[in-house]
């Protein structure tokens, strides 16, 4: 499956609600080896299509965000490839709803 596969799959399956939370777009992603700016370009296109991506209600978005940012740093330092969720999500020590999450406030604060 690709992006644009995973992409019209969250738009088909929020057509009626026009939400989309991010636990389904982690699901939807499942495996596969996506990159920091593919989820944000997956963000992008789900909202240019009239989605509201959610987040669940939680406190710490702000600390996991800085982890996440810390450990895309290192990565892109250590190796010329783009650092994938997976692999953020392990120098993190999060999980990959919850790197999706920070990901997704980021993109809020810069708005």
């Amino acid at each position: 499956m690709d992006l644009q596969q995973v992409v019209s799959r969250l738009l088909a399956e929020s057509a009626q609600e026009r939400t989309i939370a991010l636990d389904q777009i982690g699901d939807a992603l499942g495996t596969l080896a996506v990159s920091t700016d593919e989820i944000d370009t997956i963000l992008k296109q789900l909202e240019a299509r009239g989605r509201s991506v959610v987040s669940p209600p939680g406190g710490g978005g702000e600390a996991r965000l800085k982890r996440v940012v810390d450990a895309v740093r290192t990565l892109k330092q250590e190796s010329v490839v783009r650092p994938t969720l997976s692999a953020v999500a392990a120098r993190a020590q999060l999980s990959r709803d919850e790197v999706l999450g920070a990901l997704f406030l980021l993109r809020i604060m810069q708005r």
